[in-house]
């Protein structure tokens, strides 16, 4: 995987038109050694407390994780999350890069993400849809009636 194939560019879907950020990231492998690799951070209006990360590693599976957009946003100036995903910012007092750690069951992935360009692609989602509007577009009442649904079959 080149780094023209993943280095730092926001392009527009024609679908959605919802901003698509492909990053060259790393991944940690062990204590000394990191492994290069290409994430796309994906934005969709109709979904806008998330943010989808896909993780490519060479030629093998995919992986896409959804978390909170606000956690990404604050783990790009203070420690952020709990549990099963974390962010930071990390090294120099300008934050030019950040960490992301993922947690299953299973496994845990600690990524070191550039953070200006995350940064700024986060700026374009939030001007797509503000922090204030997130919830506007929620069907409330779906919502509840699937809770309701889902706890009479208990």
């Amino acid at each position: 995987m080149g780094e023209d194939q993943f280095g730092s560019r926001v392009h527009q879907t024609e679908a959605q038109h919802v901003p698509v950020l492909s990053l060259a990231i790393q991944r940690l492998l062990d204590d000394f050694a990191w492994q290069a690799m290409g994430a796309e951070f994906r934005f969709d209006p109709d979904m806008p407390m998330l943010v989808s990360i896909t993780f490519m590693a060479g030629p093998g599976p995919r992986v896409t994780w959804s978390v909170s957009r606000e956690l990404v946003y604050r783990g790009l100036h203070e420690l952020s999350g709990s549990g099963d995903v974390q962010m930071w910012p990390v090294g120099s007092a300008d934050g030019a890069t950040a960490r992301l750690l993922l947690e299953s069951p299973d496994m845990s992935s600690l990524f070191e993400l550039p953070a200006r360009p995350l940064a700024r692609w986060l700026d374009s989602t939030y001007r797509t849809t503000p922090r204030q509007d997130e919830m506007a577009g929620l069907d409330w009442d779906s919502f509840i009636a699937d809770i309701l649904d889902g706890a009479e079959e208990m």
